[in-house]
Order: C-alpha cells, then sequence, then structure tokens
C-alpha cells in the first residue's frame, strides 16, 4: 500500500514545534483559544496572543516569535 502524499510530506519535513515562538494575532478571543489550543496539539509551548494589530506589534517586539498567525 503506497502512502498518502500528506505522510510523505510530513516525513519529509521534521519541526520541532516545541521549540518554537508563535504570535497569534485576532481580534476574536474565541478564535485565538482555537488557535493556541492547535499549537498545543502539535506540541508547541509558547503561543503568545493580541487582541488586534498594534498589541501584536508590541508583542512581536517584546516576544520575537518565529511564527506569526
Amino acid at each position: 500500500v503506497r502512502p498518502s502524499a500528506a505522510s510523505e510530506v510530513a516525513s519529509m519535513f521534521s519541526v520541532e514545534c516545541s521549540r518554537l515562538r508563535f504570535l497569534i494575532v485576532d481580534d476574536n478571543n474565541h478564535m485565538r483559544r482555537i488557535i493556541r489550543a492547535l499549537l498545543h496539539g502539535f506540541g508547541v509551548r509558547e503561543a503568545y496572543e493580541a487582541e488586534d494589530g498594534a498589541a501584536g506589534l508590541e508583542a512581536f517586539t517584546s516576544y520575537s516569535p518565529d511564527i506569526v498567525i
């Protein structure tokens, strides 16, 4: 049985999510919580939140995230 294309791609790229810092910027608190829960499911340990662009820019300079969502 041939593995699916998704599993082939996943096996090609191994990312240690626990070492990455994420910044979630969204004005909807519920969406921020959903995204945070998904990230924690992937093993993310550091996920910061901001409720708008101005707070996101301030958080970006404070936390130096690797990835901004």
